[in-house]
């Protein structure tokens, strides 16, 4: 897909100027360059062949936490992620791009590097600089530290249950290179059920290669993880709400045999929620009361998961379920957002732990991995003692 593919998309915008109600980067620049109405204006005009694409062009579509909340809002249903990504596919064809971001993804995206930031993490993780660091008020440490922390250790199998149904599991780059916590809980929780866990050898989802418009690098790694999935399992199980969107988005960027493959294989992708809900979970208590609030990650935007976890929660024995205020609003953490433009990352971080605060739970739940990132950085600044958990490790506890 090109730009001038979306000419009559980008022409489309009225200019209503809603988007800027839901957009959390406006709300902290108040630029017009931050909505999405602001970048449609830039777009017409490049189409238009009245400006050209420049290193201006691509800051500006890096103003976007990709969180769909105006795609969501939209009177003219006007797909903006869709728009963006395919600008930045041609800015990189065209030799414009973020080196540091460049650099970024392509360390997440390659199994050699990854393995040695495991090692240097397990290195950090056992030693006390991230503790001395944390005690002198260092709040990035605090951050590392936190998401360094694994709340769920790994257990020996032992259920003598028969297992019938077969679930490869996903485990994304989070569990397999810096924290496996949330493959514990997934372990875990499932010991007891009738589920099987296979694991493969995939590589990362391609999600952060997808949004910064290295769309030829994605279409590799989609083929690369497509090769792994065996046609006789009964599910393909995800614990993270990024990768398992990332992967119903495969088919799109593919052709032949590789787009039919990828069409099958969403109809299988599951959430561990999912799962839960169909195999008919019934959570543990906890040893104490809990008073709880959830944030739901962008890519559960508009999805029925949001009820399922919902549901989830809501038959937990001893937890308070406590509802906060947009609670569906991006955590600021973004992927590469966090990096590339880390003051606004920051900023809407602090809004929503604000709203954290604010509903008066002790304990912060989620099903993305990147979004403890965001939720953390934004307690710490607000200088809040509300944890940070996934939901699959609460569960597990």
């Amino acid at each position: 897909m090109k730009l001038n593919d979306f000419k009559d998309e980008v022409y489309k915008c009225s200019g209503c100027g809603l988007c800027q109600s839901v957009c959390p980067v406006y709300k902290v620049l108040k630029k017009e360059c931050a909505v999405s109405r602001g970048k449609f204006k830039l777009l017409n005009a490049i189409i238009n062949k009245d400006i050209k694409f420049s290193k201006k062009t691509l800051e500006i579509m890096e103003l976007c936490l990709h969180c769909q909340a105006c795609t969501e809002f939209c009177p003219s249903g006007i797909d903006a992620q869709k728009i963006l990504e395919t600008t930045q596919n041609e800015l990189l064809n065209c030799g414009i791009f973020n080196f540091s971001k460049f650099f970024a993804i392509q360390i997440l995206t390659n199994k050699f590097y990854m393995k040695m930031l495991k090692l240097f993490l397990n290195i950090l993780r056992k030693s006390k600089i991230l503790e001395i660091a944390s005690m002198f008020g260092c709040k990035k440490s605090q951050l590392l530290k936190e998401l360094l922390k694994v709340k769920i250790k790994p257990i020996e199998v032992h259920s003598n249950i028969k297992k019938d149904i077969k679930a490869l599991y996903f485990k994304g780059c989070i569990n397999n290179y810096v924290n496996p916590s949330c493959e514990n809980g997934v372990k875990k929780v499932l010991d007891n059920t009738s589920v099987e866990i296979i694991e493969a050898d995939f590589s990362c989802c391609g999600l952060p290669l997808k949004s910064s418009g290295d769309f030829e690098s994605f279409k590799n790694i989609a083929k690369i993880n497509i090769d792994l999935v065996p046609d006789d399992i009964d599910y393909l199980l995800f614990d993270c709400a990024s990768c398992k969107c990332t992967f119903l988005n495969y088919a799109e960027f593919l052709e032949d045999d590789y787009k039919e493959k990828a069409l099958k294989i969403a109809q299988k992708c599951i959430s561990i929620y999912e799962l839960l809900e169909k195999i008919d979970y019934k959570p543990k208590s906890s040893w104490k009361t809990n008073n709880i609030t959830i944030h739901f990650p962008c890519h559960i935007r508009g999805m029925k998961e949001k009820e399922i976890i919902e549901n989830l929660i809501s038959k937990i024995p001893k937890t308070n379920y406590l509802k906060s205020e947009e609670a569906d609003s991006c955590c600021g953490a973004a992927g590469s957002f966090i990096l590339t433009n880390s003051e606004i990352s920051k900023e809407i971080s602090k809004n929503k732990a604000q709203n954290i605060i604010n509903s008066k739970a002790e304990i912060v739940l989620t099903t993305c991995p990147s979004c403890i990132l965001g939720l953390k950085q934004g307690l710490i600044e607000k200088k809040s003692k509300v944890k940070t958990m996934q939901l699959i490790e609460f569960l597990a506890e």
